[in-house]
């Protein structure tokens, strides 16, 4: 099997859909995973079809017959005895390579017995490797079988030296269907399923970019572990393969990827300057093969580890002549001045210091990766007479590589360093560099700091370097109040020495401790920094002041405000994509999930994991924004699934902050699961992590009101009451309004109210809350406070109170795009056949009804039951007619007063 079916749903369903109307091809590379898409459509369809299977290898294809023997053995013994002997005979004949006029015909009357009673599916694997017999006989019987109830569903694999034609011939005019890459979501699924480590199955995905016949061949091959700084190695057989797999292409195909691979993110137009006029023919095939894929005429190799593969097999002598060709055609000084130095690898000055300088304003560009490259390569190129400007590049050329994610370029670059007598500077900044890949890398950060401060001396600037990076370091790990003193101190020392830049660094970090720990001073410090002229550096724009502001309006709920910022910054570091745009993407999914854009929210969740993925950056971001967008508008078992492998992720990295978030997220989901007890335990989790370090801002990650209603749901009132006592003195200890906590506070004790009979006080606090949230816009909140009400009003028998409540939050979870939220909705369903008799209503306009008051749009209901939008919406006129309302919310109301008490 090459690779999973599963994150292939849509697919199957279109493969199922196209099998009704005719045959159907599915093509991909070598590793895609067509076996297992073809192995679950055929599982699916045992149960209304008959099955032939037939998998054709290289090794049987020379033998004639083979196929249909294979088939042979699985048909029928009634349908082929009923055959006149002509005809079995014409079949036997063609199993053992000899085909006559009579052998198609036969093979179509067997097949056409076998669908007599139901209709017959024929799946054929690797069609490309068909043996010419069964290709001749089989094809021609398939395509007279088409009107007696045979189908064909076959795959065929990119790219093969048979050719397409040979596969045409067997399945006539299919409908093609291409199997697509995996997600990163997925893959690390598909990976860590079985026993890849997160962080190296991310890297993995990196590499592969979601083959998953690829990415599982490499997780086997490293066995689970991968080097610091080590880039994710193709196993030997593996290299063979692919590079069997480019000698199937054609000579001028070959010719434009081993260009391509010497450009490195090759362009149709520079392809097409440097010689190669059908550049982006060649590469479409190529991508068809599997071997590249191409995004705005900008080709990237798959597995990324093919470009260096296919860059070693040029001759030297040929690779100088394309390296000089790229240089005389590059637009951009970078490119030429590149390629030039790949072209003539010898010393020389002028050139290292014009690498230099491209270096610098590539890094200024935010083009980390490029400005890493082109500084080692200065550095490569510089004579004894630049020792000083060398070392100097090669701390460039490790900075901008740790902010590029390359380990490989970084590790390169430290260990020049470490081979020279590079100053103390030079060694400190190489150091705390190298401390942004420790998640990664399995660096000591202890030993790191340790060594810097020991270095750093009484050295102001070197100082508030060091600091800072612990102050950074100790926020990971939650331990806020050091964090806070260091960034105090830096603060200082920036001070003293001029350099605004560092004090805003500092100002900002100092900022957010403080308003962790819930000191009111937090502001004046962030207005302070804000007031610097510190331009933002590319690739720390998610730790700069404008950037923690805009979070603080996220947890004050000024979401309009939160959304235009974060949307301002998106456009500033949006390309080239790095750890700003992912930062900055997880902040506009936590804005979109609170607001009930749950869509948006996935777009934007799932867009942030696919760039820290493809990058290979620490996966903690990424993650946690694909979480938030599941639970906002995904699905809830996956949203459960992929908080818990946050909490791994977290506590495999000891990254405290994210631990508290995805714990919450897990909760939220358990919570929504019905699983109240598992959801309290981990909610006591973060509650326990916050006093152990005396955080004490409850906007920042809400689990108080979360924490008390799971108190509440498994009976445990005191805890409930003291939780809510303790965490409304923090609300009114911080400095901050706190609308959103305080209104998530007012549901949730109105919910221990409702349990200890406190109706009327739980009425008022439900009915606060629920004006809160709309005053804010925050749908979801609005319809958990709705959903308590309406449930006061019931045990109060308040039945038109509670009809309007449950029809409002009906409609807030109904209408827009939260997902998982609408399991809040009452459950049980109005019994049908009740219902039925009562409203006179069909079968069909009772199970609408039913699924109406479960939550389903027309489209979902549409698809459930298999009918169309538009005869759904036209037995709904007809069931808010017999039931007498006018809308949806009426009839939601109406239906779900037939559980009331009488």
């Amino acid at each position: 099997m090459a690779g999973p079916a599963s994150g292939r749903p849509d697919l199957v369903r279109r493969i199922e859909a196209a099998l009704e109307h005719g045959h159907v091809l599915v093509t991909g590379p070598h590793g895609i995973g067509r076996s297992s898409v073809l192995e679950t459509v055929a599982e699916r369809a045992q149960g209304s079809r008959r099955l032939l299977t037939l998998r054709c290898t290289r090794v049987a294809c020379e033998v004639r017959g083979a196929g249909l023997m294979e088939l042979l053995d699985q048909a029928d013994v009634a349908a082929y005895a009923d055959l006149p002997v002509a005809m079995r005979e014409a079949i036997d004949e063609a199993g053992q390579g000899r085909s006559g006029p009579l052998a198609a015909t036969a093979w179509l009357g067997l097949l056409s017995e076998m669908a007599r009673e139901r209709p017959l599916l024929v799946v054929v694997d690797d069609v490309q490797w068909a043996d010419p017999v069964t290709e001749e006989v089989l094809g021609a019987a398939l395509s007279a079988a088409r009107g007696v109830g045979v189908r064909a569903l076959a795959s065929f694999a990119l790219p093969t030296s048979r050719g397409r034609e040979r596969t045409q011939s067997l399945v006539e005019e299919p409908v093609e269907l291409r199997v697509p890459t995996l997600s990163a979501a997925q893959t690390i699924k598909l990976l860590q399923d079985r026993g890849v480590e997160m962080a190296l199955a991310q890297r993995i995905y990196a590499d592969t970019g979601g083959v998953p016949g690829l990415a599982l061949a490499i997780a086997r091959a490293l066995d689970g572990q991968l080097p610091a700084g080590a880039e994710a190695q193709l196993p030997e057989g593996l290299r063979s393969t692919l590079l069997a797999r480019t000698t199937a292409l054609p000579p001028q195909v070959r010719a434009t990827l081993s260009l391509a691979a010497l450009v490195g993110e090759a362009d149709v137009p520079t392809l097409v300057r440097a010689g190669r006029a059908d550049a982006e023919r060649d590469l479409q095939l190529a991508q068809q093969a599997g071997l590249v894929t191409i995004e705005a005429d900008r080709a990237r190799f798959v597995p990324q580890a093919l470009r260096a593969l296919l860059a070693d097999e040029v001759e030297a002598s040929e690779r100088t002549v394309l390296h000089r060709r790229l240089a005389a055609v590059a637009l951009h000084d970078c490119d030429r001045l590149r390629h030039e130095a790949l072209a003539d690898p010898g010393l020389d000055a002028r050139r290292a210091a014009a690498l230099a300088g491209a270096a610098q304003r590539l890094a200024t560009s935010g083009r980390s990766a490029d400005a890493a490259e082109l500084a080692l390569l200065a550095a490569d190129r510089a004579g004894p007479e630049l020792t000083g400007q060398r070392l100097d590049w090669l701390v460039l050329a490790v900075e901008q590589a740790v902010l590029a994610s390359r380990s490989d370029l970084a590790g390169r670059a430290s260990d020049r360093l470490a081979r020279s007598d590079a100053p103390r500077a030079a060694r400190i900044r190489t150091r705390l560099a190298l401390l942004e890949l420790a998640t990664r890398c399995n660096i000591d950060i202890d030993q790191v700091l340790g060594a810097a401060l020991l270095e750093a001396g009484d050295d102001p600037t070197l100082l508030v370097l060091v600091l800072l990076q612990r102050a950074r370091a100790r926020l990971v790990g939650a331990a806020v109040r050091h964090a806070r003193e260091d960034a105090a101190r830096a603060a200082e020392l920036a001070a003293s020495t001029g350099d605004d830049a560092l004090l805003a660094s500092a100002l900002t970090i100092e900022a957010y401790a403080a308003r962790t720990l819930g000191d009111p001073a937090w502001s004046e410090i962030l207005d302070r920094a804000s007031g610097l002229e510190a331009p933002s550096v590319p690739g720390q724009v998610h730790t700069s002041a404008e950037f923690i502001a805009a979070r603080f309006a996220l947890h004050d709920d000024d979401l309009d405000c939160a959304w235009q910022r974060f949307s301002g910054l998106l456009s500033r570091v949006e390309e080239p994509p790095g750890a700003d745009t992912v930062h900055v993407l997880r902040s506009l999914t936590e804005v979109a999930a609170r607001l009930g854009r749950g869509g948006r929210a996935v777009d934007l969740g799932r867009r942030a994991l696919e760039i820290t993925s493809t990058l290979g950056l620490d996966a903690a971001a990424g993650w946690y924004a694909a979480t938030v967008a599941e639970l906002a508008g995904g699905d809830l078992s996956d949203a459960l699934r992929m908080a818990g492998r946050g909490v791994e992720l977290a506590e495999a990295g000891e990254d405290l902050r994210y631990l508290r978030r995805h714990l919450l997220l897990r909760a939220q989901a358990l919570a929504l699961s019905g699983e109240h007890a598992a959801a309290r335990t981990d909610l006591m989790g973060i509650q326990q992590l916050d006093e152990a370090e005396g955080l004490a801002d409850p906007s920042q990650v809400r689990w108080h009101a979360e924490l008390v209603s799971a108190q509440v749901a498994t009976g445990h009132h005191d805890d409930a009451r003291d939780l809510l006592a303790w965490s409304r003195s923090l609300v009114a200890s911080g400095g901050v309004a706190h609308r959103g906590v305080s209104a998530q506070l007012d549901r949730s004790e109105a919910e221990l109210c409702a349990a200890t009979g406190e109706l009327a006080q739980a009425a008022v606090l439900a009915a606060a809350s629920s004006a809160a949230f709309a005053s804010l816009g925050q749908p979801v909140e609005q319809a958990r406070a709705l959903l308590v009400s309406a449930s006061v009003a019931r045990r109060r028998r308040h039945l038109s109170e509670h009809r309007a409540c449950l029809a409002a939050a009906g409609e807030l979870l109904t209408s827009g795009e939260v997902g998982p939220w609408r399991a809040l909705l009452p459950q049980t369903p109005p019994d049908e056949a009740a219902l039925g008799a009562g409203a006179e209503l069909t079968a069909t306009e009772t199970r609408i009804a039913a699924a109406v008051v479960a939550g389903g749009s027309n489209r979902e209901i549409a698809g459930l039951l298999h009918l169309s939008v538009k005869t759904v919406e036209a037995n709904l006129t007809r069931i808010f007619r017999k039931v007498g309302v006018g809308s949806r919310t009426q009839l939601v109301a109406r239906l779900s007063d037939e559980a009331l008490p009488r």
